[in-house]
């Protein structure tokens, strides 16, 4: 019973704390971000499109580690942009440019005003927000850091895919894509035998809720 007790505080302790730090850096940055928002509720009946909640920061920023950025030439693309939160924190990483994608109005329109209060304190202040269907986005030629926390899976997610494969085809490049999940079997990874020229590089298990994949996606692959 003792260390059942235990257990349940040290996790009502690190829950408490996770909050803490998720509502303490939307206000440092001055954002609205940390909300949960059910498929339902944003108007998403598609299978394979999943809820809104926000990357968390210090997933991100252990993500970020993970990767070297060449200043003033790599270019950050957020699939399932959600408020906006990774966008403003890409940005203070010197990128050349940001975008961000984002399917529903309701949190595009958050992200639109997120990235206008925080513009003058950014380190790239070249942002892009597009409402669209990812799988109706042609990636541009110059993105060459793509982001995903899991925003949706099975076939939408294999259409999304695709498009980054023709991107690269067309505009012959090396794209580094940083996908966040949850532990365990990843969306990605179910879809992944039917992605043979996509290679992955590197799984680092984030704390105990989080696990962040590197691949990377080549015309020579």
């Amino acid at each position: 019973m003792k260390s059942l007790l235990k257990k349940i505080r040290f996790l009502l302790i690190h829950r408490l704390a996770y909050r803490f730090s998720e509502q303490f850096y939307d206000w440092w940055f001055g954002i609205v971000s940390d909300k949960e928002l059910s498929a339902a509720e944003l108007g998403l009946t598609e299978p394979g499109c999943h809820h809104y909640v926000a990357s968390c920061y210090i997933r991100f920023w252990q993500m970020m580690k993970l990767i070297e950025i060449r200043p003033g030439a790599d270019v950050f693309l957020d699939i399932g942009s959600g408020m906006g939160r990774v966008v403003v924190l890409a940005a203070r990483y010197p990128f050349r440019k940001v975008i961000g994608v984002e399917l529903t109005e309701k949190l595009h329109g958050i992200a639109q005003e997120n990235v206008r209060r925080t513009l003058p304190r950014l380190r790239c202040r070249t942002i892009e927000l597009y409402r669209v269907d990812a799988r109706d986005f042609r990636i541009p030629p110059d993105v060459t850091v793509i982001y995903l926390w899991s925003p949706c899976s099975g076939q939408v997610l294999e259409q999304v895919f695709s498009n980054i494969r023709r991107s690269v085809l067309d505009s012959a490049r090396t794209v580094t894509i940083l996908y966040l999940s949850l532990p365990g079997v990843t969306g990605l990874d179910d879809i992944k035998p039917r992605l043979p020229w996509l290679k992955e590089r590197q799984r680092v298990k984030l704390g105990a809720g989080s696990l962040a994949v590197v691949y990377t996606c080549s015309a020579e692959e």
